[in-house]
């Protein structure tokens, strides 16, 4: 189990390591073989188990980082992922679990274009209403729900509850281009 963790390359006091172990061990029933771990802001620790294919687990390094995110998850806006449970004395949220968009590799059509924007509007429009800006909003950040039928936002860790400077909108739009001239086989 060691190698695994250290394989992250992220800084953990010896209670965020303790207590990543103890989630390893008792929320996930010790199967290693079958995790999968990440990180990517440092913030948080994303935790795949293989045998629970439509779940995906979240382990905040920090308590400010998981009550933000989790305050987000309670109000269950449509067109973001959404949590499923959580371990409060972990730090762990439960997602459903979504397929990336820059995940996909195949040569085949990868999205629709129409689908998406029409999707993603829709939720901008309720962020706005809410005043919620994500701050990140990239095609790293959506993925599709095969069971929902549709486009999803997640990765919540830079969200702010102020839309005045939100560059949302910019930042998606820019991410299509950039995706689009790298081959990503977007369908139109």
């Amino acid at each position: 189990m060691e190698s695994i963790i250290s394989d992250l390359g992220v800084y953990m006091t010896s209670s965020q390591y303790d207590n990543l172990v103890n989630i390893i061990n008792n929320v996930l029933t010790g199967d290693i073989e079958n995790i999968k771990l990440t990180c990517s802001s440092g913030n948080s620790i994303v935790i795949i188990n293989e045998n629970e294919p439509n779940l995906v687990y979240q382990y905040f390094l920090h308590e400010r980082m998981y009550k933000k995110v989790f305050d987000i998850c309670l109000q269950r806006i449509d067109g973001f992922v959404q949590m499923i449970t959580f371990y409060d004395n972990y730090q762990l949220l439960v997602f459903e679990r979504i397929e990336p968009l820059v995940n996909i590799v195949d040569n085949t059509c990868k999205f629709n274009l129409t689908n998406l924007l029409n999707d993603i509007f829709h939720t901008l429009i309720t962020m706005k209403k809410l005043n919620i800006s994500h701050n990140d909003l990239t095609l790293d950040n959506i993925g599709y729900s095969k069971i929902r039928n549709r486009y999803l936002i997640y990765d919540f860790e830079t969200i702010k509850f102020e839309t005045k400077d939100s560059n949302d909108l910019y930042s998606f739009l820019k991410s299509i281009n950039f995706h689009n001239s790298v081959n990503f086989n977007i369908c139109f």
